[in-house]
């Protein structure tokens, strides 16, 4: 009977260990928050080329991120710099929107003096899309809001808390043509130039 006591003790005193182990075991594996605030300049097909574009980048776990944001291009499109022959639905450009882009960092060694990291990433937005070849109204070229599906690339490169971030990403939506008569397929491209600021990220890359 003192022998199968003492082998209870002995086993409830090892689940108990390896309970208390269990939390610290997770606790060396976790990740510091990292969040990655970025403002920029975006570029889209012209004309009226250039806007600006700003973020929010977080990390949820080793390898997941997930960037929300937006860009919204600068100045009004004139339809007159379009070649007479374009097709309605190339005169289709984007102007504005706001994106979720869940990304995957691409693991791999980092250098010593700094960091950076490749991310492809796929997500969706809301865009704004000008309709160069339709009749302008006071001055301005009728807008198409448009549901898009997008892939992409991040490079950043970080020096301590600052960085600097280099983005693609190609839309694809299926705007009305009234040309047409039909939704038809475009894609567009999206590229932004940004500073980025970090908050954490201490843990475990």
């Amino acid at each position: 009977m003192g022998k199968a006591l003492r082998s209870s003790r002995s086993a409830l005193a090892g689940v108990l260990l390896a309970a208390l182990a269990v939390p610290t075991a997770a606790r060396a594996q976790s990740l510091d928050p990292m969040n990655r605030l970025h403002l920029g300049a975006s570029f889209v097909q012209g004309p009226a080329t250039v806007g600006l574009t700003i973020g929010f980048d977080s990390r949820l776990t080793r390898l997941a991120f997930v960037d929300a944001g937006g860009f919204g291009s600068l100045g009004e499109p004139d339809p007159a710099t379009l070649d007479p022959d374009t097709d309605p639905e190339d005169a289709m450009r984007l102007r504005h929107g706001i994106y979720i882009a869940p990304g995957i960092r691409v693991p791999h060694v980092q250098p010593q003096a700094f960091g950076f990291d490749f991310l492809p990433r796929a997500g969706m937005a809301a865009v704004w899309l000008a309709d160069l070849d339709s009749d302008s109204v006071a001055g301005r070229n009728p807008f198409s809001t448009e549901v898009a599906g997008f892939l992409g690339l991040d490079l950043t490169v970080q020096k301590g808390p600052v960085g600097l971030r280099l983005s693609y990403r190609h839309l694809f939506c299926a705007p009305y043509v009234p040309e047409r008569k039909a939704d038809v397929p475009i894609n567009t491209p999206l590229f932004t130039v940004e500073g980025q600021y970090q908050f954490g990220g201490t843990g475990r890359r």
